[in-house]
């Protein structure tokens, strides 16, 4: 074992019991002055972690003698959060590349490593380590990592997304952010870049549904001056764009295989080709993208690449429907008529209220949005009349006051029939598929965070399957 003087670039671990790999990277690692100390199984690297103040990154065979490396990786992340992890091995597949990334590795690197390869994964690593070290020193002296002040809520599931998003804001994480259209997945993803390091950089975004597949490539990676019939200039693109920032990629399903294809190169190396150009470009970005479609059902059917697939669900995060979340009707409502006030005050009575939350908003937040927009622009003296609320919403309170009035929770009694559809359904194919959700999920073609709240609203669970 050994340390190079300069610690100046942090310092490392590497652990293999292959002599040749583990002292090829330590020699690189030494050259761009980073400290580096070797372990050739993990219960000296485990010793290591412990006597070194910080060890900013890892990196770790998969194959080790005694404890293996994805064990040893659990171990690592639950003691050492902030310590980065590269996995290494000479028998790379999806499957274990997949299990390394869910299990907490920052990264993954094939045996034997290629010197620029591994710099770059190296930098970002070192990076990473350092901004969550920050950033538990501010959460230490209480400041706000903020930046969610646009999102107002009070319901107990978008609480807890939104949770998961701060979490997630102070890791440089590819994150995938799910919901039906209109939920505001643009919204937060913008939250998630204002509260990272990365705030004062770029946050670039694009709906990748908004263009044909030519314009679309040539937005993410720019172009050459004489590219293309009216290319007057080179242009660049918003993987360039976004360099130091963040990328968000709305839609992401609707992309055509080929660029799927490009831009799972461009995660994995960050860099690309302009069009029209031979020569790499290179950019620091974080990646959020964002769909309302089941991209692994999408993946089943051969229209989603698997490997981007699993390149981009590193983290996810589902935005409830605004249907599962009623009590945040009054507050969008409330933040909504403020910013059409123009100086006057706006009064909602309790009627027109309770019309805005029983209707069902299947265009979600944005559909509301418009409603208030709309209802504000007339307004008069400042009261929001319950004449002038959309047919569809008059309809859906009427329909709600009925099945109140009726007992049943539905005027015609066609919602409770529905519900006990659905519930038998579930049931049947829950123990049909043996209590195992995540086969469940693939069967029906649902995401597991999406059946998971269905089997809690039935009060169903895998237990209870196995038992029948």
């Amino acid at each position: 074992m050994g340390d190079t003087e300069n610690d100046a670039n942090g310092l490392a671990l590497v652990v293999d019991d292959d002599k040749i790999s583990l002292m090829l990277i330590r020699t690189y690692l030494s050259e761009w002055g980073i400290r580096v100390r070797v372990a050739d199984n993990a219960e000296e690297a485990l010793n290591v972690l412990e006597t070194e103040s910080v060890v900013d990154i890892v990196f770790m065979d998969q194959r080790l003698p005694r404890m293996q490396g994805l064990e040893a990786l659990e171990v690592i992340k639950g003691r050492f959060p902030h310590t980065q992890v590269v996995m290494l091995t000479a028998f790379g597949n999806i499957s274990s590349a997949v299990r390394a990334i869910k299990g907490g590795a920052c990264d993954y690197l094939n045996k034997p490593v290629e010197r620029d390869q591994l710099e770059l994964v190296t930098q970002r690593a070192l990076k990473v380590a350092r901004l969550e070290r920050e950033n538990e020193v501010l959460r230490a002296r209480g400041a706000d990592t903020g930046g969610f002040s646009a999102i107002v809520c009070q319901a107990a599931v978008m609480k807890t997304a939104l949770e998961r998003s701060r979490n997630l804001a102070v890791m440089d994480l590819t994150v995938l952010i799910t919901g039906e259209s209109g939920t505001g997945k643009e919204l937060l993803a913008r939250g998630i870049h204002d509260a990272s390091r990365r705030h004062e950089a770029p946050f670039i975004a694009i709906n990748c549904a908004a263009l044909p597949e030519d314009l679309l490539s040539s937005a993410l990676f720019g172009y050459e001056k004489g590219a293309f019939t009216g290319a007057a200039n080179a242009t660049k693109g918003c993987f360039e764009e976004a360099d130091g920032g963040t990328l968000f990629l709305d839609e992401i399903s609707e992309m055509s295989p080929k660029l799927q294809s490009s831009v799972l190169r461009a995660l994995q190396e960050h860099e690309f080709y302009r069009l029209g150009s031979y020569k790499p470009v290179k950019s620091d970005f974080r990646l959020l993208c964002a769909t309302n479609k089941n991209l692994e059902a999408e993946t089943r059917a051969g229209r989603f690449r698997q490997d981007l697939f699993y390149r981009i669900n590193v983290a996810a995060i589902d935005l409830p429907p605004l249907r599962e979340r009623r009590e945040d009707i009054p507050l969008l409502v409330e933040r909504f008529l403020a910013q059409r006030q123009n100086g006057r005050r706006m009064t909602v009575s309790k009627d027109v209220m309770d019309a805005l939350s029983a209707h069902n908003w299947p265009g979600n937040v944005r559909e509301l949005k418009n409603v208030c927009d709309y209802l504000a622009a007339l307004a008069r003296d400042g009261v929001v009349s319950g004449a002038d609320l959309p047919e569809s919403v008059r309809n859906a309170a009427a329909s709600h006051t009925a099945g109140a009035e009726g007992g049943n929770g539905d005027g015609d009694g066609y919602g409770s029939a529905k519900e006990g559809f659905e519930r038998r359904y579930l049931e049947d194919t829950l123990k049909a598929c043996g209590g195992n959700v995540t086969r469940m999920a693939r069967y029906i073609g649902l995401s597991r965070s999406h059946l998971h709240k269905k089997l809690r609203k039935y009060n169903l669970s895998a237990e209870t399957a196995r038992a029948h």
